[in-house]
């Protein structure tokens, strides 16, 4: 088997993985080893349809995540999060406000369903590996979040 279709094989089995996953934090640390996060001093980017998608009411309140997912200092991932704080424990809420734990450990015990919005694997000329946006809803169906996620090109690279 050649490097290539070797590092062909196991893009496909992440993006597989993360496809079949409701925590992509589970599938990452499962490929990576532990994550860590680092926040991103960025603005929200732009997410037509999102007030929709999450089912936003009058009194919700819209928070946003902007942050890159570190596994022994190599970047697994870039991720945006848009999350409605009044619907989550307020516990976890303080921990995503105040911490550098990931979105998926944090609510881990919460039981949210990943639902894929987007998924695919980029083309040799993007700066991504795979991009992928999904929505994560309650046990009982309400959305909760949504997160966009970019893998970049260089995850499988030796440092």
């Amino acid at each position: 088997m050649s490097l290539l279709t070797h590092r062909s094989g196991i893009i496909e089995a992440l993006h597989a993985a993360l496809l079949a996953a409701d925590s992509a934090t589970a599938v990452l640390e499962a490929f990576f080893g532990p994550v860590t996060v680092q926040r991103l001093d960025e603005s929200p980017s732009a997410n037509e349809g999102l007030g929709e998608r999450l089912l936003l009411g009058p009194g919700d309140t819209l928070r946003h995540r902007a942050v890159r997912l570190v596994a022994d200092a190599r970047t697994v991932s870039k991720a945006e999060l848009w999350y409605v704080a009044n619907r989550l424990p307020a516990a976890r809420v303080k921990q995503l406000d105040s911490s550098e734990i990931p979105f998926g450990r944090i609510m881990q015990p919460v039981g949210l369903k990943r639902s894929v919005l987007l998924a695919r694997i980029c083309g040799p000329e993007e700066a991504a590996l795979l991009v992928h946006r999904a929505l994560l809803s309650a046990p009982s169906g309400l959305p909760v979040a949504e997160v966009y996620e970019l893998y970049p090109r260089t995850l499988f690279e030796s440092s």
